[in-house]
């Protein structure tokens, strides 16, 4: 689960030392950095295609891929999910979230997932950060556009109980009209 990063004197040297026992030089310093699955997570902000703000709260699983470690601890240190992790995520998201209507978000909520998954993993994949999954926590926008949404959901079932009212009276209209036709024939 941990891989140790080798130093001399402020030299990285490219070869990690692997789990298990390993023979070292006294001299040298030995980071450890997990290799296992982590998970970071991160509120984001961004824009949809009709200029609504987005709030997403999105969990990313990753690790840290084992031969590439000596290279992201010399590059960028042992911080680099706030380096390298937090930028991607919030680039890939405001990319895939101006693709889309405030209104369709939601309901493409697993399309947008799995993109955003997808061009995720290809961006860390070149820092040696191996995504295993991501999840789209918590979708939110602004509070007045959140009310708006309610509102007109509420205006549209009203509108539809009044449409089946309507055809219920239309229904009873019927059934008197055809009840007098056949009370005259007889």
């Amino acid at each position: 689960g941990h891989i140790g990063v080798v130093t001399l004197f402020g030299k990285v040297y490219d070869n990690p030392l692997y789990e298990g026992l390993n023979v070292v030089n006294p001299l040298v310093k030995v980071t450890n950095m997990s290799t296992q699955v982590l998970k970071h997570q991160g509120k984001y902000d961004a824009a949809s295609k009709d200029l609504q703000a987005v709030h997403v709260e999105m969990v990313i699983n990753y690790r840290l891929t084992p031969a590439k470690a000596p290279a992201i601890f010399q590059r960028v240190g042992k911080d680099y999910v706030s380096v390298i992790i937090d930028p991607a995520a919030q680039e890939v998201l405001k990319a895939n979230t101006a693709l889309h209507i405030a209104s369709e978000i939601l309901y493409k909520r697993p399309e947008i997932k799995n993109d955003v998954q997808e061009k995720l993993a290809v961006w860390l994949a070149k820092y040696g950060i191996e995504t295993t999954e991501v999840a789209l926590a918590n979708i939110r926008f602004n509070p007045d556009y959140e009310k708006a949404i309610e509102t007109k959901q509420i205006e549209q079932q009203k509108a539809d109980q009044k449409l089946y009212e309507l055809t219920q009276a239309q229904r009873s209209a019927d059934i008197a009209v055809a009840k007098a036709r056949g009370e005259a024939d007889a």
